[in-house]
């Protein structure tokens, strides 16, 4: 009888209430998982489908007390390949992520590695909801109009006159906008100010 061949690479995604992406996530690995590379995702208590939606994709869905590293620790425990690539379940790994991986770790001695990070997509409601106000619509629509603006300046004019600042610095500007304003005003451009007396 042959023995099963290991796997050379065990991703591991640690998850907690995914539903909504962690099939993206797994599809996206599905080409590496017909290379041989084992995907275990780790569930930490969801209440959504994430653990329905992963058997279907991954060789292992384990499930695990909460918390990013008893998840993780959970994963690498059953993780059957020699080199472990740990993923969140909301990342997507670049094009030639599997001939980095496999540059990095040819040798036998101990290494690690990461991936540079890269944002996509907008998350501008908290800036917008906080520079606006907690309590006020009407700061929120004012406090969406200034991000908008602001971060259309940015995305217009930053690589022309301070290219220094790097790529995706339109994606900081919403943050730093709302921290300056915070400091400030701590209840936001519009919201209740609240005064506590002892």
């Amino acid at each position: 009888m042959a023995m099963p061949t290991l796997p050379w690479l065990s991703v591991i995604v640690p998850a907690l209430n995914e539903g909504a992406q962690i099939r993206q996530t797994l599809v996206e690995l599905q080409p590496l998982r017909e290379q041989g590379v084992e995907i275990i995702v780790v569930d930490g208590g969801s209440r959504d489908d994430t653990a329905e939606i992963a058997r279907a994709l991954a060789d292992q869905v384990l499930l695990s007390d909460r918390g990013r590293a008893r998840q993780l620790n959970a994963g690498a425990a059953h993780a059957r390949g020699r080199v472990f690539l740990f993923l969140h379940a909301d990342t997507r790994l670049p094009d030639a992520a599997l001939a980095a991986i496999r540059g990095a770790t040819d040798a036998d001695a101990l290494a690690w590695g990461r991936f540079d990070v890269r944002i996509t997509g907008s998350a501008l409601m908290l800036p917008v909801i906080i520079l606006g106000g907690l309590d006020s619509i009407k700061g929120s629509v004012i406090a969406g109009l200034i991000i908008g603006v602001a971060e259309s300046l940015t995305r217009t004019y930053q690589p022309v006159y301070a290219p220094w600042l790097g790529a995706n610095f339109d994606v900081i500007v919403p943050y730093l906008i709302m921290i300056v304003v915070l400091m400030v005003r701590p209840y936001g451009l519009f919201g209740t100010k609240e005064v506590v007396r002892v």
